[in-house]
């Protein structure tokens, strides 16, 4: 692999860095990795995979020719002004810290119904109806701070956004750190469903040693933690694919991670209404493995697998 992206280098050595020339060479460098990946898994050994692949490639003037680009045109073109590494690092760590809060918040507002309901059990009377009402409406308030602060916050990079151009070795580092996250991520999404899924049971096995307090609380903790998943492994892509697939991908991605806080909040609201309108609490659970099942669709759906 490095024999074949050290020869890409010394093939557009002497190219200036255009927008146009950096496109075509992470193109052609896909497309040769590709390859030479696909030689190593039918068996050959990475040296002869790497002569195999640039043979097959031939030269830069081939290449150039065969896209229908003037390498003496492209030598005239505008220089890329690269974001400094440091900017694309800060834009990473903001966009995983952002979306962990953003998550956090959604979380909150699914623990409210559960710590709500929870203090309205064990404290009866008319203060038990006002201290539900306190927590559940004092919990909403700290997730809704949360969600209007990070997203005034996020004006700060929208410089970065509307032009994401970074240098070769940065795309390399990034692409590397994609593959890592498309990796763990169908993990996490899994995990997610199944605490969905679990979470009912868990009800059940809770309410009967502990009673119906303990297991509301112990219910909707073990949801909120499964959006927790769907909405982390979400925002975690927008911040790669800003830079790896473009700026189209990641507001696709950025569309997409809402709908898992949307799924369940609605999950949340179609429980409150079977509870409070027809007392239908003990039925009314299966809407949150519903709601884990759907974020597990939509996540692959979405390419999160």
């Amino acid at each position: 692999m490095e024999t074949i992206r050290a020869y890409i280098e010394q093939m557009f050595r002497d190219l200036p860095k255009t927008k146009e020339v950096v496109e075509m060479k992470l193109n052609i460098q896909d497309h040769m990795e590709d390859k030479f990946q696909e030689l190593v898994n039918s068996g050959m050994n990475e040296a002869s995979a790497s002569r195999e692949v640039i043979n097959e490639f031939g030269d830069m003037s081939e290449i150039l020719k065969e896209l229908n680009i003037d390498p003496e045109a492209s030598k005239n073109g505008e220089e890329v002004n690269y974001l400094r590494d440091e900017e694309v690092d800060e834009y990473i760590r903001w966009k995983n810290y952002s979306g962990t809060m953003i998550a956090v918040a959604v979380l909150i507002c699914i623990n409210a119904v559960g710590v709500s309901q929870f203090v309205g059990t064990i404290i009866w009377g008319k203060l038990g109806n006002i201290l539900t009402g306190v927590v559940f409406f004092g919990m909403v308030a700290a997730a809704v701070l949360i969600f209007i602060y990070f997203g005034t916050k996020s004006d700060a990079y929208k410089y970065i956004e509307e032009d994401p151009s970074i240098s070769p070795q940065k795309m390399d580092e990034l692409r590397r750190g994609y593959a890592d996250y498309k990796a763990r991520s169908g993990i996490l999404i899994g995990v997610g469903v199944v605490l969905c899924i679990v979470a009912v049971g868990l009800f059940t096995l809770v309410e009967w040693i502990l009673g119906d307090a303990f297991a509301i609380l112990v219910f909707f903790a073990i949801v909120s933690a499964g959006v927790f998943m769907f909405i982390k492994t979400g925002t975690e892509a927008e911040g790669y694919e800003l830079f790896v697939k473009g700026k189209t991908a990641s507001k696709k991605a950025q569309q997409d991670s809402p709908l898992y806080g949307i799924i369940m909040l609605s999950a949340t609201g179609i429980f409150l209404l079977l509870g409070f309108l027809g007392h239908l609490w003990h039925p009314g659970w299966v809407v949150f493995p519903i709601g884990g099942i759907l974020c597990g669709i939509v996540a692959v759906a979405t390419g999160r697998e």
